[in-house]
């Protein structure tokens, strides 16, 4: 399942507002916010709706979360060892 970080950076990498994304996808912007700050639980109806809205197949969108994933915990434990 996508999870709150990887809808932000896909969001940033294709320099869209959260307004963009809810009109795309037929949600409101205010639905796009709580995905993002994990205070909603992302449907699976929601999710294959942002996957087919950035043009991923499921693999490329599970294979995108689990990249960024991995550079999120390298940068955290960068940050515990300081």
């Amino acid at each position: 399942m996508l999870n709150r970080f990887t809808l932000k950076a896909l969001r940033a990498m294709f320099d869209l507002r959260q307004a963009d994304i809810a009109e795309g996808i037929g949600i409101s912007a205010e639905h796009v916010a709580r995905l993002e700050t994990g205070k909603h639980k992302m449907s699976r109806k929601t999710e294959a709706k942002l996957i087919e809205f950035f043009g991923l197949t499921r693999e490329e969108a599970m294979a995108f979360e689990k990249a960024q994933e991995a550079v999120r915990e390298r940068f955290l434990r960068k940050g515990e060892s300081k």
